[in-house]
């Protein structure tokens, strides 16, 4: 970076053409302007001279170079098209831009500049007591109403993480800056009198390229909001866990850590001094050098540089009355930290390292820890360089609250040779142990971006986002429903509930009789016995011989007295999965047991294999569930598959009556039910069929959503009709998954995360938000200005699922093994 120096002494940068892309050292370029670039500091972290403001007339003006790359000298993207200007003046030798990079994400007249163009307002008006510039948002909220400002940007990348930034002036009450309409809403609340930087990171699902960015105030009263920046920050964070306990285990040594069931620990996790204190469910630390380590099995460090991304998390709280002095609440490697600032005794720092001169240690100070309670506390680095230095980044939340700004600089772990990360202490100094205790920890690397989303810790409280979205048009005169709450398995939020009576809705959301019954099986086996476990294959294609599949020392009894010594209630049996083999004798199908050589003819009475499991189950007392897969491969229409070409082929919609007689049919149904079916459908609801009136009570229908050849061969599931056939027929069944009635716990690693929620938000009608017992999590979108609604918090026992799969040779009849 050229820099010249002046009479004063003090030096200068010289910034031209493309200057996001390239510096260069003459500023004559014909690109350049004369106009003032509007440099200013964006994070607070930054010296000035760095950034564009978002009123800049440099932003966006630019021609791109031949040759130019898409990112700048620090690896950062840029804009296209790229932002212009010559500019000489005061800058500054060596520093580094924020690593989220400069693209700006189309949010138009952030600053306000041009009033209140482009902006839907409502009891708002332009200003000019702004921040920067000459422009400002003036909200007047009046007495009984609200005032409001929104802008819908549109364009954004699918699964993208953005950040909102802006600065708010409130009167003392809350005033909220946030993003809706991207499938959630996030939002963050300033009440103080002075301008406040704020800003929240929202995350783009994978079918919404829009938001809505708000400023926002409730009740009466005036406050200002000015330069919002909406940016992209890259896609969404893919995790790599790590650590995840939480002190379920044991030390089994004077420092070593067993993990318990559902606990992860990627590596070595010990106590420091040995003398911590450990009751079976936190770790309770005496400060000085006691504390907990993390040695990870992958390297975070190069012996200097802190080259990972990382997340680290932990559930503290402060012991009362002790004495603190550099308490350490999170240590990265030495090279980044989370404490207490040295002799206080209520104001905590978080901050790293640089590696040398001019980039040095940064910090800023944070709130204080609570005595009474666990607060979550996290730390978010990033870096751009894997192999050495680079250009790092620093986030501190609390509660699920960013707090202060980002800090951007080069980091170096100080003790990073050591490789370790703390908690509870310093990993570097080792003897600024925390006086307090440690619910639990966890630690992720990650690429992409991460968010409050992906904490692995539930953050206490509310967390950030808890300000009042605008209420929906129409809703200013009406306060929405009122009354007593009847319990229920499904309540609908009439578009105008205020959130403490949606919170009350909520909280009278129970299940029903079925959903009742199966959470208090808690633990229900899944068996997998197909034509997978014959040709060792994860997922077969439906080009296997039906004469492969040959289980001679097929013996169900003891499956299940196996399961039930175990201490399960209910199993279910993957009947079909995507390879589209039938472990029953369908009417529909000849891709089934009945042309294996394990049918016999039709003279093995086990050669039903459904059957003989379903006689085995209930012989034991265990209730029964099927898994029947939709994706069929089978039945793809291409040379070498088994079935009719009834999958993704496009067949069109026409009426068809379940049951479907056909040859030989002997059955006489009391009632049929008529649908429109494609080809595909049809055969998938007959076997449902089958399968729910031909073998008694069945008590968990498991539906799969996964298509393996999407995007080769599509294939709708009209999972509309099937809740309504599976009602009809076996009204007792709980459907679950891609079903109405018990939702996905989101993993198939047998197990799930500490804690579950049993209501949900369901999917809204145009005029309604449905909290539910039963809804599994989904992308949703809210009606104009309402939030997700509020949710009672409880442990799902049941939601945390076991797989089995035949231990022994295929067909030897050994016991599935059992995951619990």
């Amino acid at each position: 970076m050229p820099t010249a120096a002046a009479a004063d002494g003090t030096r200068a940068v010289t910034f031209s053409h493309n200057n996001l892309v390239n510096i260069h050292s003459t500023p004559g370029n014909p690109g350049g302007s004369t106009a003032d670039p509007r440099f200013t500091d964006r994070t607070g972290a930054l010296p000035d001279g760095l950034r564009l403001h978002t009123g800049s007339p440099a932003l966006g003006a630019g021609t791109a170079v031949a040759d130019d790359v898409d990112n700048d000298l620090y690896g950062n993207r840029v804009a296209d098209p790229p932002s212009t200007g010559a500019y000489q003046g005061p800058g500054v030798e060596g520093a580094t831009p924020d690593p989220v990079g400069p693209v700006v994400a189309g949010l138009a007249n952030g600053g306000f500049e041009q009033g209140l163009a482009v902006w839907f307002t409502r009891n708002a008006t332009a200003a000019t007591d702004a921040r920067t510039g000459s422009g400002a948002l003036r909200l007047n909220a009046p007495a009984g109403n609200f005032a409001t400002a929104e802008q819908t940007v549109s364009g954004l990348k699918l699964d993208t993480v953005y950040e909102l930034s802006g600065w708010i002036r409130s009167d003392g009450s809350p005033t909220t800056l946030g993003a809706k309409g991207f499938g959630a809403t996030k939002d963050s609340r300033v009440s103080a009198t002075t301008w406040t930087r704020t800003a929240l990171r929202f995350t783009t699902g994978a079918n919404n390229t829009t938001a809505t960015v708000y400023c926002y105030r409730e009740k009466p009263g005036q406050a200002s909001c000015d330069d919002l920046e909406l940016t992209e920050s890259g896609p969404r964070a893919a995790l790599t866990s790590k650590v995840k306990v939480g002190f379920g285990g044991s030390f089994t040594t004077a420092t070593g850590y067993t993990p318990s069931t559902g606990e992860n620990v990627n590596g070595t996790l010990s106590r420091m001094s040995g003398g911590e204190q450990f009751d079976g469910g936190a770790v309770t630390l005496g400060g000085g050098g006691q504390g907990i380590t993390y040695s990870p099995r992958e390297p975070v460090s190069d012996g200097k540089y802190l080259t990972k991304n990382i997340l680290s998390e932990a559930l503290v709280r402060r012991a009362a009355g002790a004495k603190l002095d550099f308490d350490t609440v999170l240590g990265l490697a030495g090279g980044g930290y989370y404490r207490y600032r040295s002799g206080s005794q209520s104001v905590t720092q978080f901050g790293m390292y640089g590696p040398e001169a001019p980039w040095y240690e940064q910090q800023q100070d944070g709130p204080d820890l609570s005595s009474d309670a666990y607060t979550h506390v996290a730390l978010a680095y990033s870096t751009t360089g894997t192999t050495g230095p680079g250009v790092a980044r620093l986030t501190a939340y609390i509660n699920g609250c960013q707090a202060g700004t980002a800090l951007v600089n080069r980091v170096a772990a100080a003790d990073a040779a050591k490789g370790v990360l703390a908690f509870g202490n310093d990993s570097g100094t080792r003897n600024r142990g925390l006086h307090g205790s440690l619910d639990g920890i966890t630690v992720v690397t990650y690429t992409g971006a991460v968010t409050p989303d992906d904490f692995q810790l539930t953050a206490p409280g509310s967390g950030c986002g808890d300000g009042t979205p605008p209420l929906p048009p129409g809703c200013e005169d009406d306060p929405g429903t009122s009354g007593p709450v009847t319990p229920s398995s499904v309540i609908t939020v009439a578009t105008c509930d205020r959130p403490d009576r949606i919170l009350e809705k909520a909280a009278h959301v129970v299940p029903d009789a079925k959903q009742l019954a199966w959470q208090q099986k808690e633990l229900t086996a899944f068996v997998h016995y197909g034509m997978n476990t014959f040709t060792d294959k994860e997922w077969g294609d439906g080009t296997e011989a039906e004469s492969v599949y040959n289980p001679t020392g097929l013996d169900p009894d003891r499956w299940m007295a196996s399961l039930k010594a175990g201490g399960f209630k209910q199993v279910i049996l993957t009947v079909k999965h995507h390879d589209g083999f039938l472990l029953y004798p369908s009417r529909y199908s000849d891709h089934s047991v009945k042309n294996s050589p394990w049918w016999q003819g039709g003279a093995n009475p086990k050669g039903d294999v459904f059957g003989a499991f379903v006689k085995a189950a209930r012989s034991a007392g265990l209730g029964v569930g099927v898994y029947l897969s939709p994706a069929d491969g089978a039945e793809i229409p291409a040379a070498g598959h088994r079935g009719k070409g009834r999958f993704g082929n496009n067949s069109a919609k026409k009426t068809v009556t379940i049951p479907t007689l056909v040859d030989g049919d002997d059955r006489t149904p009391a009632t049929t039910y008529t649908y429109r079916a494609d080809d595909c459908n049809a055969y998938f609801m007959n076997q449902l069929y089958e399968l729910l009136t031909q073998y008694g009570q069945i008590d968990e229908v498991w539906l799969d959503g996964a298509n393996p050849w999407a995007g080769q061969y599509d294939q709708p599931y009209q999972t509309t009709d099937w809740y309504d056939l599976i009602g009809k027929v076996a009204p007792r069944a709980n459907v679950a998954i891609n079903g109405p009635d018990i939702r996905w716990v989101g993993t198939e690693t047998a197990s799930g995360r500490d804690d579950e929620w049993s209501v949900i938000r369901a999917t809204p009608s145009p005029a309604t938000v449905t909290t539910t017992w039963w809804s599994r999590p989904r992308a949703t979108t809210s009606p104009p200005g309402t939030s997700s609604p509020p949710t009672t918090r409880t442990t799902s026992p049941g939601t945390r699922r076991s797989r089995t799969s035949p231990s022994g040779p295929a067909g030897s009849g050994t016991p599935p093994r059992t995951a619990r």
